[in-house]
């Protein structure tokens, strides 16, 4: 799911980011062009993005793609809606991993990082701007906030990839330790210098290259280790 603040961003904006992930994964990838704001608020999103997964499901055999092993990744607002999602279909087996990249996961935007000036792409005016446009009144809304629901047994194994300069940062820092707690496996991989959205940077940015090496290498690992359970 591609980012742009659930109000912008396409699949032509992220094509190049799907194509690595896929080379680098190992994986097929569908990135999905789900409804945006403000023409279509929440829930639209959240719709479009189980309506692809069970779409993903139903025609894997047309596809060419194994249905039983499933990541749901996505960056920014597409974060966001990964994270949703996972929790939607908790339980469900074939999910087998989310990748959630500096994930926009709580409407009420009260944390510490949103305090703080940040030089980078992101400011905390234009992320409420983008709050407001997709959820509006029902920011609180667990399916949109997916930080304001309780952890959901069943859930998925994450991989959380953070940037320090980021109004984001603390409620994906935070939304890590709450699944860790839950008894969650998960993994987050914080990075300092970096600014929101920087893994679109990959190929003039070390610091990107090194981020997608790491989200691509845990997604090729939970299909393996997913596979093997299953052959056993």
């Amino acid at each position: 799911f591609h980012g742009g603040g659930w109000v912008h961003g396409t699949l032509d904006t992220h094509d190049r980011l799907a194509a690595t992930i896929a080379v680098q994964a190992q994986c097929a990838v569908l990135s999905v062009g789900y409804r945006l704001a403000p023409e279509n608020p929440f829930p639209a999103a959240w719709e479009d993005a189980l309506l692809s997964f069970h779409w993903l499901k139903e025609n894997h055999v047309r596809l060419g793609v194994d249905a039983r092993y499933i990541a749901l990744a996505g960056d920014s607002a597409g974060g966001n809606l990964a994270a949703a999602a996972a929790q939607a279909l908790a339980g469900d087996a074939s999910v087998v991993h989310q990748m959630l990249l500096y994930p926009a996961l709580d409407g009420s935007c009260s944390t510490r990082s949103f305090g703080v000036h940040h030089p980078g792409f992101l400011s905390p005016a234009q992320m409420s701007w983008y709050w407001e446009q997709y959820a509006h009144e029902m920011r609180s809304d667990p399916r949109a906030s997916p930080a304001a629901r309780s952890i959901p047994q069943g859930l998925a194994p994450a991989t959380i990839i953070l940037a320090g300069n980021d109004p984001l940062h603390d409620e994906g820092a935070a939304y890590a330790a709450r699944l860790f707690a839950a008894g969650i496996p998960v993994t987050l991989h914080d990075y300092e210098g970096a600014v929101h959205g920087f893994i679109s940077l990959f190929g003039l940015a070390s610091i990107a290259d090194t981020a997608l090496s790491v989200a691509s290498q845990a997604l090729r690992m939970a299909f393996a280790q997913q596979s093997q359970a299953v052959a056993k």
